[in-house]
C-alpha cells in the first residue's frame, strides 16, 4: 500500500505549486488601519512606536483585522539617516496633514486615513482609535494570495475585492517586526531602538478590477519570517481607506506544494484563506477525512471531504490551525491560516 506523508508548511522554496485557475473569496468586514510617521532622529518616537508595538502584540492572535504600519520620514535626516526612511511616507503624512488641517511633525498618528489620533499616539490612543474603527462597517472587502514561493527575489500576488472600490488605490505595503537599531548621532545617540510595524516598501496602485497582480520586491535586509505583506482600499482624494486585510505572513504562508510521488500531485489553496480551501490533487476526495485543530490541538472541525475537495471555514475563527487530511492511502497534515 503506497503511504505518503507531506508536511504542507516544511517544504523548500522549490516545492511550490500555483494553480492558475482558483481565486480567494472575499468577503467585507471591519478593519482598522493605524498610520504612526516616525523617525529614528525624534527622540519622541521611540515611546509611539513603544504604544504601536503593544498594540501589534495584542491584535496578533485576536483574529481582529488590524494594521498597524510604522511609516518612516525623510525630514528628520539630518545627522542621522532613518534606515528606514522614504520619501513616500513624507509625502502622506504631508497629505493627511492638508486633509486634516494640522502641522507635520513626529509622531504622529492617524486611523482610517483621515482621523488624526489625539492627543499623542500612545498604546491607550492608539487602542481606543482601534476599537472605534473596528465598531464600524467596512464598504470594501481586500483578500491577497501569494502566488510565489516566500523566498522569491520578487513576491506575486494576487488580490480581489469585493463592494464599492471602483475609483480608488489599492496600497499594498511589506511591514517588518522586530527590528533594532541603535543610532550614533542625532537625538536617539546611543539608544537601541526597538521597532515593530515597520514599513519595508509600499505600492499604491489605481483599482481597474474586481481582480488582479501585484509584484513587490522586498528589501535584500528584510527578515521574511518577521513581515507580512498588507492591503487596503484607500480613496486617493479624501485619503478615506474603505477596506483592509491583514494579507499575507510571510512566516507561516504557502501558495501550495507541489510534492509528487508515483505521479501524484498535491496542493492545498489558498493559504492564507477566508472562507473556503481546496485540496488538489487526491484521486477520490470523498473517500478522504479531514480535521482541523487549533493551536492547543483542540479539534474546531472535522468532516469528511466532499467531491471538489473543499472545506469550508466560515464556521471557525481568523487564527492558525493545524489541518489534517487522510484515507487509507494519503495522508498530509498542514499549517492553515484563516483570516
Amino acid at each position: 500500500m503506497r503511504k505518503l506523508f507531506f508536511i504542507l508548511f516544511c517544504i523548500s522554496a522549490g516545492s511550490f505549486f500555483i494553480p492558475s485557475v482558483l481565486k480567494a473569496q472575499c468577503s467585507i468586514v471591519p478593519f482598522s488601519v493605524i498610520e504612526l510617521f516616525v523617525s529614528q532622529g525624534c527622540s519622541y518616537c521611540p515611546s509611539a512606536e513603544a504604544g504601536l508595538s503593544q498594540e501589534i502584540a495584542a491584535e496578533k492572535n485576536t483574529g481582529n483585522n488590524v494594521i498597524c504600519i510604522a511609516e518612516h520620514v525623510t525630514y528628520f535626516n539630518t545627522p542621522w539617516v532613518d534606515l528606514f526612511s522614504d520619501v513616500l511616507y513624507t509625502n502622506r503624512q504631508k497629505t493627511y496633514c492638508q486633509k486634516a488641517g494640522v502641522q507635520q511633525g513626529t509622531p504622529e498618528a492617524f486611523a482610517g486615513g483621515n482621523t488624526i489620533i489625539t492627543p499623542d499616539p500612545t498604546y491607550a490612543t492608539i487602542s481606543a482609535a482601534v476599537s472605534a474603527e473596528l465598531a464600524q462597517p467596512a464598504s470594501v472587502g481586500v483578500c491577497l494570495t501569494l502566488q510565489t514561493p516566500v523566498s522569491s527575489p520578487t513576491l506575486t500576488l494576487d488580490y480581489s475585492l469585493a463592494g464599492s472600490y471602483t475609483g480608488k488605490n489599492l496600497v499594498v505595503v511589506l511591514v517588518e517586526d522586530g527590528l533594532t537599531t541603535t543610532p550614533t548621532s542625532g537625538e536617539n545617540a546611543g539608544v537601541t531602538l526597538h521597532e515593530d510595524g515597520v514599513a519595508r516598501k509600499m505600492i499604491v496602485l489605481p483599482i481597474t478590477g474586481a481582480t488582479g497582480t501585484v509584484s513587490i520586491t522586498p528589501p535584500s535586509n528584510c527578515v521574511r519570517t518577521k513581515s507580512q505583506i498588507v492591503a487596503y482600499v484607500q480613496n486617493p482624494t479624501t485619503m478615506v481607506i474603505y477596506g483592509a486585510t491583514r494579507g499575507v505572513d510571510l512566516s507561516t504562508a504557502t501558495t501550495g506544494m507541489n510534492e509528487q510521488a508515483q505521479g501524484i500531485t498535491i496542493s492545498i489553496y489558498p493559504n492564507p484563506a477566508t472562507t473556503e480551501i481546496m485540496l488538489n490533487g487526491l484521486s477520490v476526495p470523498a473517500h478522504c477525512h479531514y480535521s482541523i485543530c487549533n493551536m492547543l490541538g483542540e479539534e474546531v472541525q472535522s468532516g469528511k471531504l466532499n467531491e471538489n475537495a473543499t472545506i469550508g471555514l466560515s464556521d471557525i475563527s481568523n487564527g492558525m490551525y493545524f489541518l489534517k487530511v487522510s484515507d487509507g492511502d494519503i495522508s498530509f497534515t498542514g499549517k492553515l491560516n484563516k483570516q
